[in-house]
């Protein structure tokens, strides 16, 4: 059969699950379409911004209407998540089945991050998570045949809606490792991969860095102002290709230990799976972490150590 996957990322920069995902389906024998945009956000026109944010940013409207436009002659479609869920209703007729697949609890995520760039809103919390909630629970119950998310705490939220699959994150890493594993140096190493921000604990992973005076090795999105520190390296994000050939490198002289302090601040971040943790053991490394919900499980199965047991 033909499969759609919509997405609002870039057609041009394909996140590694979307890819994942278009490979297995082809090796499955079917023949598989990607609708991405064709320009990044920044660059929506200005009534498209309006109706972006009249919507308080949780719709992508300028997709959604570009993407209905589209004809695929296919039986089957992927559309994700919550900002692409008004095309769900127009799209519904075009296709046998449709599957919606959602990576996160974006509707606290979305308003998590709007009321810390509009605190004015922080009183209206209750009723705009309630109604846009709601509008995604009727929406998956009346027109998808499917979901898909990437959590269990994600199945404990949708599963009594519809039909539903769990698919945790698969790290690319793997692939990469069995061609090379890392070298084993002696020296020891902290490693963060991925956004580096406050709430993804950067002053926690600062703190740990100084008291332990080792180097420290980010890799990511830089959303934290990072002080000139001693033994503290930062590279913006890479392709993966790149990355694992940095890190075999540097491991050539040092054996890394993972950091993933992710703050409990909003519903998501509290339970979700936090991707770096794949990552991290998917290189053969152990990681620091603290007591958040799947960290925790993690840690608990043996694969690293909490934060207060971080003299281990």
């Amino acid at each position: 059969m033909k499969v759609v996957i919509y997405t609002m990322q870039l057609s041009a920069a394909l996140p590694p699950r979307i890819k994942l995902e278009k490979e297995l389906l082809e090796i499955a024998g079917h023949q598989v379409e990607v609708c991405g945009s064709p320009y990044p956000k920044s660059a929506m026109k200005l009534s498209d911004k309006l109706f972006y944010y009249c919507t308080l940013s949780y719709f992508r409207w300028d997709l959604i209407r570009l993407y209905a436009k589209k004809n695929y002659n296919a039986e089957i479609a992927i559309v994700y998540d919550l900002s692409l869920l008004p095309l769900i209703k127009k799209i519904r007729p075009t296709y046998k089945r449709l599957v919606y697949e959602t990576l996160d609890n974006n509707v606290a995520l979305t308003f998590f991050h709007l009321k810390k760039k509009y605190p004015f809103i922080k009183p209206f919390e209750h009723w705009v998570r309630k109604w846009v909630s709601s509008y995604e629970t009727n929406t998956i119950q009346k027109y998808t045949d499917h979901l898909l998310v990437n959590s269990q705490y994600l199945k404990e939220i949708f599963s009594n809606i519809t039909a539903c699959s769990v698919n945790i994150y698969a790290s690319p890493f793997e692939n990469f490792r069995k061609k090379q594993a890392l070298g084993r140096g002696d020296k020891p190493a902290l490693l963060y991969v991925g956004i580096f921000s406050e709430d993804k604990g950067a002053s926690d992973v600062l703190e740990l860095q100084k008291e332990l005076d080792v180097p420290l090795y980010i890799f990511g999105d830089k959303k934290f102002t990072l002080p000139a520190l001693k033994d503290v390296y930062w590279s913006d994000r890479m392709p993966l290709e790149r990355l694992y050939d940095e890190l075999l490198k540097l491991s050539l002289t040092y054996r890394f230990v993972g950091l993933s302090l992710i703050r409990s601040s909003n519903d998501s971040y509290a339970n979700q799976e936090a991707n770096k943790e794949a990552d991290y053991l998917s290189l053969g490394i152990p990681f620091i972490g603290n007591q958040r919900r799947t960290t925790e499980e993690k840690i608990q199965a043996g694969v690293g150590c909490f934060l207060h047991e971080k003299i281990k």
